[in-house]
């Protein structure tokens, strides 16, 4: 855990590695369980999300075989993101749902937490920011009552993104600076990272360009500097966002880069979101066959995911040929 926290990824994995050996020739299947599922975590946060799956399904398959409900949950829930990241986002839904009902029952607080984060993640996807609040809510109370304060960072930054889509911009700030100060006295790296971005996302929205600017150039160099390829890609398309109206070509290259980089990491939201960028930047650029061509790409991605992105591409699409 220490290693993911500070971005020491390639430390992680060899340790986990060795940890799921030991444990499997040990006979210990639920200390191999856990392993495996922190090992598919961990290259899950590099961008490996295929090799991870398949760690995290493994390490199900084990949990669910000697019945370790407890256990389970954690796994379930890791499961869940990994669906959600590649786009099956009903079946990110179920699992996270499946992993709340069992630490309900189980009265496993902390298995809540993550749960509940998630599930919010997942309405914000579906555009129900106010159902996503009272997810994050619920989270933080919860990690309170816990003391954890990674949780309670965690869920801090989840409603952070909740507030921003629901317009309240004065709790969307003090909900990400609040999640900031927690990261980083932490030491979490990645954290702080995302707790960046999301806080850029927020100035962004609310005209604090400047200051967005600084979050997302720092958030940026967070990401490079730990390996988080995820990360990297949401940085550069939330930078290439700021940039569009005044330097386009600046913003199309910032696009361009989070595309190659989505399509290499298999994340079709973020491959979308890349894709709707560089349509932009094209037609304000006046490269209207370009851009014609990306956002009919970005509409497809959408559709495909059902996503509610796609109703105001396919709009983009009409007026650009008006």
């Amino acid at each position: 855990m220490a290693h993911r926290l500070v971005g020491r990824y390639e430390e992680a994995k060899a340790e986990l590695s060795c940890s799921a050996e030991l444990f499997h020739d040990l006979g210990d299947r639920r200390g191999e369980a856990v392993a495996l599922a922190n090992l598919g975590i961990v290259h899950r946060q590099t961008g490996r999300y295929d090799s991870g799956t398949g760690l995290v399904e493994q390490a199900l398959a084990l949990s669910r075989g000697i019945r370790d409900r407890r256990g389970s949950i954690y796994i379930i829930h890791a499961l869940g993101v990994l669906r959600s990241l590649t786009g099956r986002t009903d079946e990110a839904f179920d699992l996270q749902s499946e992993a709340l009902r069992t630490a309900r029952e189980l009265g496993d607080r902390r298995g809540q937490v993550y749960s509940l984060n998630y599930l919010g993640a997942v309405r914000r996807s579906q555009g129900d920011a106010a159902g996503a609040a009272r997810a994050h809510h619920e989270a933080l109370g919860l990690a309170r009552e816990l003391g954890d304060r990674r949780a309670q960072s965690h869920a801090l930054r989840h409603l952070s993104a909740a507030h921003r889509l629901r317009g309240d911009l004065f709790q969307a700030g003090t909900a990400a600076e609040s999640s900031l100060l927690i990261a980083q006295e932490l030491g979490d790296r990645r954290g702080e990272g995302n707790t960046l971005r999301t806080r850029a996302e927020a100035r962004l929205v609310s005209g604090e360009r400047e200051l967005a600017a600084r979050d997302l150039d720092d958030a940026l160099a967070m990401a490079r500097t730990i390996g988080d390829r995820h990360g990297e890609a949401q940085a550069l398309d939330a930078r290439g966002r700021l940039r569009r109206p005044s330097h386009p070509s600046s913003a199309l290259a910032d696009h361009e880069s989070a595309l190659a980089l989505a399509r290499e990491l298999g994340n079709p939201a973020q491959t979308g979101a890349a894709l709707l960028g560089i349509g932009r930047c094209e037609r304000d650029l006046g490269l209207v066959d370009a851009a014609d061509g990306h956002l009919r790409d970005a509409l497809a991605v959408y559709e495909d995911l059902g996503a509610r992105e796609a109703a105001s591409v396919a709009a983009e699409l009409a007026a650009l040929r008006a």
